[in-house]
């Protein structure tokens, strides 16, 4: 009985951080340079879990066959995407991107699918 009662802090606290990491905030490790500059490979940041609305530019983490990949939301449901001479333009506006940008090729979302 008094085993239980000296390792019984420390399995609340196990539990506290596993629920921690479940539904609120994990660890995550950048992998690869695909955000560089702004993102650095093996470069750690904290996933909030529990919020569900995204905005332009927000750096979202998601799965995709298998992998977690970060990536900036450039264009919104419902909206036309296209950069050309390295100007993001949605629906034909100029938007301004306030992160340090490198050369981009052009393209139209609708050609990429």
């Amino acid at each position: 009985m008094k085993f239980i009662k000296s390792i019984f802090p420390y399995i609340v606290i196990i539990g506290v951080v596993l629920l921690i990491r479940t539904f609120i905030v994990t660890p995550i490790a950048v992998q690869g340079t695909s955000m560089f500059p702004n993102l650095q490979n093996k470069q750690t940041l904290i996933l909030k879990k529990f919020d569900r609305s995204f905005d332009r530019f927000d750096i979202v983490v998601f799965n995709y066959k298998g992998d977690r990949l970060i990536k900036r939301i450039i264009g919104l449901p419902g909206e036309h995407v296209e950069y050309k001479d390295s100007k993001l333009y949605i629906n034909d506006e100029i938007v301004e991107e306030n992160m340090i940008s490198i050369k981009t090729s052009d393209f139209k979302l609708e050609n990429i699918g």
